[in-house]
């Protein structure tokens, strides 16, 4: 989909011509004056209402009814002006008036209307007392019956050639694409339409498709539907299949016939579809998994649903998940399913209630329901493949959830993909693969728990587009969180490996995409990862995120030069000075915060003036959850490919604590030393541990010095010792070969000295057993468990060392610094 006429699309260019171009091309997409309705043509065919004209907004009372009330009588209109004509010639005589007030007319060129965009509404100043009209006219080659699919969230009325033609329910809210279907009778020529939207929240949009018979409105509604799984049940559990289980697809007439089937879990035909209505072959039917299933067009399209208590049917699958007998490389897998499973069977007792309350529950309260179904069939087929003697998860089609072992810290990670139905066939190649990233809102829990994840409407929606431009959709969630990290970086590059352990991808493929925050951890792993990536995709970007540390924590720093230039460095100047990496970005309108436009434009004028290869598009949003531009983003991820870099798989590393704790580590803990020095050693671990747990949401490894004194199990992954020579074995056993001296009086490190009573160190070196892997030292020469002023070392620690002193019975900081040469540079100097 390319950018329309009335759309706004920037490349990079020189800076005076950038600044030209946006002077001269609005922003919007209305004229000024000289408003008259526009037509569509209906000539017995489908056809995209795909230009309107808006009048308002209207401030509504808390008491107004607003399918009731003419609004246009202010404005010298009325609501039954019976012809497109007169209508126009009603125009001509307030469109003066009315814009020099402020204007109440946009036109907007565009398949879809957002009124939020066209009145300069942001969403996040929302009054939910205004309405609009958006008025089109439909000029029918003859006299004829016809149907109307709208999508919006809340037209209250739509009235035709002056009389209304549709009411909606009090209280009733759509954001279904296609929610209703509309009777329309057209006369021959000229046809006008009113509807009037209510502002129910974001968005605020509308938009038309007029077509022949009920039938195709059947079709064509079910068909645009967003979700790779449509909506065509009335609901999707059933504690019984006594009362009917009903079919209502979205936006279809309630007076055409649907025909279907019904499939068990695993696939055998169960029941069939008879007016709207299952009927089972037997009569009856066991409780379990079930799909209406769905042809039209030579298209097929399905929803599950569950016969039986929900609660019931998961703690079965969790039990015969812990009898089975698993290899290793599956166990990972199953576990996360268990999890997801479990998580989601105690939201859906949250949830019970409403439920059985509400038959015809609204698409964002169904969402978690398909979760949960998704979640217990793909558990449910996955446990039969197993049985069967078959792969349960290697190179399977369709959206799941995944789990892996971290190398760095031993913890069970999850990722959602999706993988297009033509995965593995002759002559397709292998598939390119798009990585959503994640945002800072994601951080409360877990990735396996937080809100995203459970957003199964909007997964479904995306796996769509994905299956339409058969590209692979990987969500690889986050291990820590998400705050700028080398750990964001390192853990994706995990995720890529383990999805590389069960599916094949074409690695010259990979692209980033994301919104908001995510557009700044996009250019930290293009930063970290110099060539890997074949492009950036961005909706609404925020480029910068603060690095984030407590008020206290960020003090002590404060005044050092080193930690001043850290907090400057940010991967968009590299990208910018390295401009390897395409990147293409829509800007529909971000809030304060959230991708602002001006954020963008600023980018778009650096990026022009180093002549990067950057793009942006400026438009309204045209669809619920902006997959209208989801669409764009996911197309020109497909169609890109990087250039061949020899060190594509090469993560930039860095000499700090922080970079350390990326790999693979154990803290190790004296307990060599005095009663007291034990104590401290165990302390201080045990703060590190739950440090570590807050920020990761997982334990790491801690191991007694007596138990890892043995050379070998020291040279394969870094570790963090604590304690000195005197108090820790390994400490003691590596002390000779590591440029650190701990006495009563001062310490030494890297060639300098720090002179003092009871300072402590936190610094990096290389293991001398093995010059790939490091050691984090924690240590002094009388140790208590608050000598350091911050334990959230992957974090905070952005030093290479740092020296604290006792100052009023708390750690302050003496000095800290940093090698701001990556060890990769090093590494790469030591081999020429």
């Amino acid at each position: 989909m390319r950018a329309q006429a009335s759309d706004v699309c920037l490349v990079a260019m020189p800076k005076i011509i950038l600044l030209l171009f946006v002077a001269i091309v609005p922003v919007g997409l209305w004229a000024s004056a000289g408003h008259e309705v526009p037509s569509v043509a209906f000539e017995g065919h489908g056809v995209d209402v795909t230009h309107y004209l808006t009048i308002g907004p209207f401030e509504l009372s808390g008491n107004d009814n607003a399918g009731k009330l003419d609004y246009l009588r202010g404005i010298g209109l009325h609501e039954k002006i019976q012809t497109s004509a007169l209508f126009n010639e009603s125009l001509g005589k307030v469109d003066a008036e009315a814009s020099r007030d402020g204007g109440y007319f946009r036109t907007i060129r565009q398949g879809a209307v957002d009124i939020n965009y066209a009145y300069g509404r942001g969403e996040s100043r929302l009054k939910k007392g205004e309405m609009a009209y958006v008025v089109f006219n439909i000029v029918s080659e003859k006299e004829t019956t016809a149907w109307m699919l709208v999508d919006s969230n809340g037209p209250s009325q739509v009235l035709l050639n002056g009389a209304p033609i549709f009411h909606a329910k009090k209280g009733e809210v759509r954001i279904f694409m296609c929610s209703d279907a509309i009777k329309i009778p057209l006369r021959k020529g000229s046809n006008l339409v009113l509807a009037k939207v209510v502002r129910n929240g974001a968005p605020w949009v509308f938009s038309a498709h007029i077509t022949s018979s009920a039938e195709n409105a059947t079709e064509t509604a079910i068909a645009r539907q967003a979700p790779h799984e449509k909506f065509l049940l009335e609901k999707n559990i059933h504690l019984s299949a006594g009362n009917g289980i009903l079919l209502a697809p979205k936006g279809a007439p309630s007076s055409v016939d649907i025909s279907g089937i019904v499939e068990s879990a695993g696939g055998i035909k169960a029941g069939v579809i008879e007016g709207r209505r299952v009927r089972w072959n037997d009569g009856s039917v066991a409780d379990g998994l079930y799909s209406v299933v769905l042809d039209m067009d030579g298209k097929r399209y399905y929803e599950r649903f569950l016969v039986g208590d929900p609660i019931k049917a998961a703690t079965e699958a969790l039990k015969r998940i812990k009898s089975l007998d698993l290899p290793d490389g599956q166990k990972a897998h199953f576990e996360i399913l268990s999890r997801r499973l479990y998580s989601l069977g105690r939201e859906y007792i949250t949830w019970a209630k409403k439920i059985e309350t509400m038959p015809n529950a609204p698409e964002e309260n169904r969402s978690w329901e398909r979760g949960f179904l998704q979640a217990l069939w793909e558990t449910e087929e996955a446990m039969s493949k197993f049985q069967k003697g078959e792969e349960p998860f290697a190179h399977a089609t369709g959206l799941h959830w995944r789990g892996f072992t971290s190398a760095i810290d031993g913890s069970l990670q999850a990722y959602r993909i999706f993988v297009p139905s033509s995965y593995g066939d002759q002559g397709q190649g292998r598939l390119p693969l798009c990585a959503i990233l994640p945002t800072l809102t994601s951080i409360s829990r877990s990735f396996l728990d937080s809100k995203p994840s459970h957003d199964h409407d909007l997964a479904s929606r995306l796996a769509a587009l994905a299956e339409k431009h058969q590209i692979i959709l990987l969500w690889p969630g986050y291990h820590n969180q998400p705050a700028g990290m080398p750990m964001e970086s390192a853990h994706l590059g995990e995720v890529l490996d383990a999805v590389g352990n069960d599916y094949q991808f074409d690695g010259d493929r990979i692209c980033l995409l994301g919104m908001c925050s995510a557009a700044a951890f996009a250019f930290d792993a293009d930063t970290d990862w110099p060539g890997r990536f074949a492009g950036i995709a961005l909706l609404n970007p925020v480029f910068r995120i603060n690095k984030t540390m407590s008020e206290e924590v960020d003090g002590h720093f404060k005044p050092r030069k080193e930690y001043k230039e850290w907090k400057k460095i940010h991967s968009v100047s590299s990208y910018l000075e390295s401009k390897n990496t395409p990147v293409f970005m829509i800007n529909d309108g971000g809030e304060a915060g959230h991708g602002q436009l001006e954020e963008s434009l600023r980018f778009m004028s650096n990026a022009a003036r180093v002549f990067a290869p950057v793009k942006l598009e400026i438009r309204p949003r045209t669809q619920f959850k902006q997959i209208g531009s989801w669409d764009e983003l996911i197309q020109w991820a497909s169609l890109q490919k990087a250039k061949a870099s020899a060190t594509r798989h090469e993560r930039v590393r860095k000499d700090s604590i922080q970079d350390a704790l990326t790999e693979k580590f154990t803290i190790i803990m004296g307990t060599a030393g005095s009663e007291r020095e034990n104590k401290a050693n165990a302390e201080i671990a045990a703060r590190l541990q739950k440090t570590w747990r807050e920020l990761h949401y997982s334990e790491c490894g801690i191991a007694r010095d007596a138990d890892m004194a043995a050379p070998e199990s020291l040279r394969d992954q870094n570790i963090v010792l604590i304690g000195g020579p005197e108090s820790n074995a390994v400490w003691k056993l590596l002390s000779s070969r590591m440029d650190v001296q701990l006495s009563e009086d001062g310490i030494a490190f890297d060639g300098k000295h720090w002179e003092g009573n009871n300072l402590s160190i936190q610094a990096v070196v290389r293991n001398p057993l093995n010059n790939e892997r490091r050691i984090v030292l924690m240590g002094g020469p009388h140790l208590a468990s608050d000598s350091f002023g911050t334990f959230a070392l992957s974090k905070d620690g952005w030093f290479k060392y740092a020296i604290w002193k006792p100052l009023n019975g708390k750690a302050s900081l003496h000095d800290a610094g940093m090698d701001f040469t990556s060890i990769t540079d090093k590494n790469n100097s030591n081999h020429e």
